[in-house]
This record gives C-alpha cells, sequence and structure tokens, in this order.
C-alpha cells in the first residue's frame, strides 16, 4: 500500500506537468498558429491557395429590391486569381465581382475568407455577406446586402477555370 506522502507527490507531480500543457494549433504555416501552445490539438487551419489560381469565366445572376419589385440583372466577365507577393495565405482576385478592382483575402481550405463589413448612412445600417467557394475547377461566389434589417440585393457568381 503506498503511503499518504507518496500519493500527494504523485498528484502534485500530475497537476505541475498538466497545467504547462498547452493546447492549440503548433503548424507556424497554419492561419491560426498559436505561439504558446506546445501540444498540437488538431486544430490547424492550413492554407491551400494553389487550388483557386487561374482565370474564371464568370456568369452572375443578381437581384436589387425596388420600388417596383425585384430587378434583375445578368452580367458575363472574366476574374483573375492569383499569389499574394506579401502573405503566403493570402490570394488576390483581380476584376473583383465584375468591378475594375483588385483585392487580396485569406484563404482557408476551399474558402476565401471574405470578411462581413458594415456601413451606415442617412441612419441605415448596411451589412455585406460574401461566400466564396471552390470546388475542382468551379468558383462559388453569393454575396447579400442587408439593409435596416431587410435583404437589399444579393448576387450568386458561378465561374468555370479557363
Amino acid at each position: 500500500m503506498l503511503q499518504p506522502r507518496v500519493i500527494i507527490c504523485l498528484v502534485l507531480f500530475s497537476v505541475v506537468l498538466y497545467s504547462c500543457r498547452t493546447d492549440g494549433c503548433t503548424d507556424p504555416n497554419a492561419l491560426n498558429y498559436n505561439t504558446d501552445a506546445n501540444t498540437d490539438d488538431g486544430s490547424c487551419i492550413l492554407c491551400n491557395r494553389e487550388i483557386f489560381y487561374g482565370t474564371y469565366n464568370m456568369h452572375s445572376a443578381c437581384f436589387q429590391i425596388s420600388s417596383s419589385g425585384w430587378d434583375t440583372s445578368y452580367a458575363d466577365f472574366a476574374m483573375v486569381i492569383y499569389a499574394d507577393s506579401l502573405n503566403s495565405c493570402k490570394v488576390k482576385i483581380n476584376n473583383y465581382f465584375n468591378h475594375n478592382i483588385t483585392v487580396s483575402h485569406f484563404v482557408s481550405e476551399n474558402n476565401i475568407l471574405v470578411p462581413t463589413y458594415s456601413s451606415q448612412t442617412s441612419g441605415w445600417i448596411t451589412n455585406y455577406y460574401n461566400t466564396i467557394v471552390v470546388s475542382g475547377d468551379t468558383l462559388y461566389i453569393h454575396t447579400s446586402t442587408v439593409s435596416d434589417g431587410h435583404q437589399t440585393n444579393y448576387c450568386d457568381m458561378i465561374g468555370i477555370k479557363q
């Protein structure tokens, strides 16, 4: 039979040993790398931006609420996705949403992470939501705008890599 002092020492040693453990992502190439973690908990999110590279022939269908109901517009355009030289987990998108602009966003698995953002004009709060997903050679984009609690427009776009 173990003596009480031995049991107390074993318990204290276990507590000290466990309290030094910090779970988290230990891969420095991951988006959520934790410099304090010393035990990998499997939560690492790795970027695989190469799957997005290319020129996409995009087709969009957009719907916007107006005084007469929902107005519809369609557009065909090219959108180019390539490496952001300043960050290994970002891509640049040229001709973003058929606007002659280039933006840079983080990549996680098969998603381009477009942050939700808000603006306020004339007392209305407008929230912008975007989702960009790739599957094989197909790029899917959904964007929507909600103003004053009501959806005011949305677009669905699909692109095939050339």
